[in-house]
């Protein structure tokens, strides 16, 4: 007899372009500026300038671009995006602001996020097309030249419109 397997502790989504909240982002634009959204769709972008899969933010130059990512959540692509990130933002004038999932268990989280600015998001993120929060922490890492190594906690806007 085999023994039972467990049940993942978090089901796999079934996509990976879950909307950024309009009031937490236009908080953000506030402070950041951006000039670009690296990690979006035709259907969820929030800025004029944006990357989709085919476009590939991945594969642009973020020199001296104000960047918000909000990239796929599964480890090889987190993994891939914040080395990005990391790498960009070593040039003089390029700021990226990433919203992620808390994963300080992951190899990315370690070789990357804190060299970042972590801001932790209090509360739950409702992103939008969910019906429901996303159950598990969520923060911001700021990658730039004058944002170094930091934790802080962050609340989030009252007013989340999903």
């Amino acid at each position: 007899m085999s023994e039972p397997t467990a049940a993942p502790y978090m089901p796999r989504a079934a996509r990976d372009d879950w909307g950024t909240p309009t009031v937490f982002f236009l908080h953000l634009m506030m402070e950041f500026g951006f000039t670009v959204d690296a990690a979006a769709s035709d259907a969820n972008h929030l800025l004029e300038k944006y990357w989709t899969k085919e476009t590939d933010g991945l594969a642009q130059d973020w020199y001296r671009q104000h960047v918000y990512v909000n990239p796929p959540w599964d480890h090889k692509s987190l993994k891939a995006w914040t080395a990005k990130a990391w790498e960009e933002s070593r040039a003089l004038g390029t700021v990226v602001v990433m919203l992620v999932p808390v994963k300080s268990d992951q190899s990315w989280w370690h070789d990357y996020a804190i060299r970042a600015e972590v801001r932790f998001i209090r509360g739950r993120i409702t992103f939008k097309g969910a019906e429901s929060s996303y159950p598990g922490d969520c923060a911001l890492l700021i990658f730039s030249l004058d944002h170094g190594p930091r934790m802080v906690s962050m609340a989030r806007p009252r007013k989340e419109d999903g």
